[in-house]
């Protein structure tokens, strides 16, 4: 969203799947979904909010932690399975400091400058996703020419979760180009 709302003239079409909140408000709900889902096994996920202590992980240590944090993202928990968490240590502790620096960044309202795109967009959003479905329905309502795709039974990874279905929506939504 960011980028189509800066560079609108270098897209023709966008398509979100499982996108993150448009404002500070949907934030704060992501976040306290979060924090819910996590309650049950945050001593095991631990290393993920102190990045001192990340950066001392292996690179098993943080596909492991990865997998766990993962799983709550997911409808059904067992297919964390089809995910496949293989990523060196230099990027996983690269990506850990990135999302450090976007956690404490101040975020912005994007949905004056979404209400000004006029591509078409495809928004998929699995209804049991960790980012709450209204923050999708939000940014459907604010792009001029935007469907959303609930995907029921899904979480997070509608391509692992829903394969059949998210990518049929993606091929009628080409097909519509």
């Amino acid at each position: 969203m960011h980028y189509a709302v800066t560079y609108p003239e270098a897209i023709s079409s966008l398509i979100l799947m499982s996108t993150g909140p448009a404002d500070d408000v949907g934030y704060v709900a992501f976040r306290e979904s979060v924090v819910q889902r996590i309650s049950p096994i945050k001593d095991k996920l631990q290393a993920l909010f102190d990045l001192t202590e990340f950066e001392k992980l292996t690179g098993p240590q943080i596909s492991q932690l990865y997998q766990n944090l993962f799983s709550l993202y997911l409808h059904d928990p067992q297919k964390i399975q089809n995910l496949d968490f293989s990523v060196t240590e230099a990027s996983a502790k690269s990506g850990a400091r990135v999302r450090d620096i976007i956690m404490k960044s101040h975020r912005q309202d994007l949905f004056p400058k979404l209400k000004m795109l006029q591509i078409p967009t495809l928004v998929l959003h699995g209804e049991q996703d960790v980012i709450p479905i209204w923050t999708a329905e939000k940014i459907i309502q604010a792009i001029p020419n935007a469907k959303l795709v609930r995907l029921k039974n899904c979480g997070h990874f509608p391509y692992v979760e829903k394969p059949e279905e998210t990518f049929a929506a993606i091929r009628e939504f080409m097909k519509s180009l």
